[in-house]
């Protein structure tokens, strides 16, 4: 399971927010973190996956299987 932060932190990278290594800026998770529960709550609606969060980031809930697409998904989104 991945944290919120490290989805954050993997799709503000894709998209070259953020460098390698480095720490997500307060402006840059607040967009991050906006753009995340729309994002989930659509693909709940098209029944592809359904992923619960809390409002603690740091929280391990997004599962490895899922990580990787959603980091993409949500990078596409913050990039729009």
């Amino acid at each position: 399971m991945k944290t919120q932060t490290e989805l954050f932190t993997r799709a503000l990278n894709k998209i070259g927010a953020v460098g390698s290594g480095q720490t997500a800026s307060s402006d840059d998770v607040a967009i991050a973190s906006g753009a995340l529960g729309p994002l989930l709550a659509e693909l709940a609606a098209l029944t592809v996956c359904y992923v619960v969060t809390s409002d603690d980031t740091t929280a391990e809930e997004i599962p490895d299987e899922l990580f990787q697409g959603l980091s993409t998904l949500l990078a596409m989104d913050i990039a729009a």
